[in-house]
């Protein structure tokens, strides 16, 4: 079970309690914290890797439809990742992107190592 606790962003505090929850505690917080309180038990979540969705997207995943979405997530345009990553070009990351043009195996490790995630993911 998971309790999170919001209040207002002048004196924002998030509290979370992971694990058994006595139900004395949670009457507690509803009392304390009313309706900024959210409570969500385990059965709530599922493993985002058995739906359906999930495996269609991945599925569809390029490797140049990975790169774009990770250099999109971390707010960058293509000439600021090549220049991050040792004067690329940006119409070489555009040529990635669309798939216009394969990534090697080393161009495949330094995305890989700049955002964090596996090789396989550009390959």
């Amino acid at each position: 079970m998971l309790a999170v606790v919001k209040t207002p962003r002048t004196n924002r505090k998030i509290l979370e309690i992971k694990g058994d929850i006595s139900s004395r505690l949670i009457k507690y917080l509803h009392k304390e914290y009313g309706k900024n309180i959210i409570i969500k038990d385990d059965d709530d979540y599922i493993d985002i890797a058995t739906t359906e969705w999930y495996k269609k997207r991945n599925q569809e995943m390029t490797p140049g439809l990975a790169l774009k979405t990770y250099r999109q997530r971390d707010k960058l345009t293509q000439k600021q990742l090549g220049q991050k990553l040792g004067k690329i070009s940006c119409k070489r990351i555009s040529d990635f992107e669309n798939n216009r043009r394969s990534i090697s195996k080393e161009m495949a490790k330094k995305f890989a190592s700049f955002f964090g995630t596996s090789v396989e993911r550009f390959l």
